[in-house]
């Protein structure tokens, strides 16, 4: 049985893997999308969030480098909410790759680049299967992961840009919302990690840059 075509997607995102501090996941995220039969990549933008964008530019066109196709291109994005309006090399390539075909676009960090998409060329808007976010928490909840933790982690990509986040609201497109509590379900252990070293190139990146965070 052969198997389908493998789904275009376009992925935005903040990722700052290998930064003092910063969350690792979109780095993971990266290198699983690249690896994944599902998935073509059309292209990446970058945006602020888990670090600042002349942080998490050059990390994504490292990750993307190492790992990624040879003709998957990186851009440049929003460097604050501020640039919802803006448009930014990142919004002008998702612009170009949408008229080229349609797309699912995932978004793994603050979600400017993908507003001012929606906002300066809405007739794209119907070009886009999907948009998947990393983002939503249901009413009252609180994202603790352990009992000592003292306070509730943000739902850092809607709380980064709630007017970009209201601009996908008010489009006719499919909204796929991955919150923190899919993720607090899934754990790296340093088992897991030592496994990874071991496991090829890429899994020797992220163990390394997994092991401090």
């Amino acid at each position: 049985m052969s198997q389908p075509a493998p789904t275009p997607v376009w992925i935005d995102t903040d990722t700052a893997i290998g930064v003092p501090g910063a969350d690792v996941d979109d780095g993971l995220a990266l290198v699983q999308a690249f690896h994944s039969p599902e998935l073509a990549v059309r292209g990446v933008g970058t945006v602020f969030g888990n670090a600042p964008l002349d942080q998490t530019f050059p990390i994504a066109r490292e990750v993307v480098g190492r790992f990624g196709p040879a003709d998957c291109p990186v851009h440049e994005g929003a460097a604050s909410a501020e640039d919802l309006h803006r448009e930014t090399p990142a919004v002008t390539a998702l612009a170009e790759a949408l008229e080229r075909e349609p797309l699912t676009v995932i978004a793994l960090g603050p979600v400017t680049n993908v507003g001012a998409l929606v906002l300066r060329r809405p007739d794209l808007v119907p070009r886009i299967r999907s948009i998947v976010m990393v983002a939503a928490r249901r009413p009252g909840q609180s994202f603790i992961s352990v009992a000592s933790q003292p306070d509730p982690f943000p739902d850092l990509n809607f709380d980064c840009d709630p007017p970009g986040m209201q601009a996908l609201l008010d489009v006719d497109v499919e909204l796929v919302f991955a919150p923190w509590e899919v993720s607090s379900h899934v754990w790296l252990t340093e088992a897991d990690l030592d496994q990874l070293a071991g496991s090829g190139e890429s899994g020797a990146y992220i163990a390394e840059h997994s092991r401090p965070w």
